[in-house]
């Protein structure tokens, strides 16, 4: 399949016209990443920026105790290291495909290049990142949530609907998934288990919720 396939249906590149697309497209590669695989590490000198195709990473950091402590959970469409672009020489933090996955790599030299030589996209993913915010801002405010209300928005975030039903496939550890709500694994089974009694989830599996309406 195509980069521009993928490209399209990231946020910072869903106003580009085809032609745009191409472009971003020509100076970028596709990256296959095994489950486990690291996509680059803490450290590591930031030449690009990355957005996810096709699967699921972490980026997270290692704490002086060894501990690991995840910061996103990025997925399709999502991007990754985009301050790159911004200055950044190093990349602060570590980041790893939790399932097999296929990352587009975007060189910052070259992504600087299309926009010196075509300043109106620089206003297009600028009204990108504006909707971005406003998405952030969201998320933040959820912060103050209790652990049932970020889990059942989370579960209904990555839900897709299928035969009549709402189905979260839940592709990232509990461990993981703890992290990324702030909170331990045991309490997300103590939630999920409390939901289910108040019939407002089924557990078909591990991996696999349906979420009634």
């Amino acid at each position: 399949m195509k980069i521009n396939s993928f490209l399209k249906n990231i946020f910072l590149f869903s106003e580009l016209t085809e032609t745009e697309l191409n472009n971003v497209a020509s100076v970028s590669a596709l990256k296959r990443v095994r489950k486990g695989q690291h996509v680059f590490e803490e450290g590591d000198t930031a030449t690009s920026f990355y957005a996810v195709a096709h699967g699921a990473v972490k980026v997270f950091k290692i704490n002086e105790e060894g501990t690991e402590n995840i910061l996103h959970v990025q997925n399709d469409g999502d991007l990754i290291a985009e301050a790159v672009l911004f200055g950044i020489k190093r990349y602060p933090a570590n980041c790893a495909a939790i399932k097999d996955s296929t990352i587009i790599s975007i060189p910052k030299e070259g992504f600087v290049d299309l926009i010196l030589r075509n300043p109106k996209l620089s206003i297009k993913f600028m009204s990108a990142y504006s909707r971005r915010l406003k998405g952030f801002v969201d998320k933040i405010e959820a912060l103050s949530n209790s652990v049932e209300q970020r889990l059942s928005v989370y579960l209904i975030e990555h839900s897709v609907r299928s035969k009549g039903r709402q189905v979260c496939e839940l592709d990232i550890s509990k461990k993981d998934l703890a992290s990324l709500l702030g909170t331990s694994p045991e309490t997300i089974s103590r939630t999920l288990n409390r939901l289910e009694k108040q019939d407002k989830i089924a557990i078909e599996s591990n991996k696999r919720i349906i979420i009634r309406q």
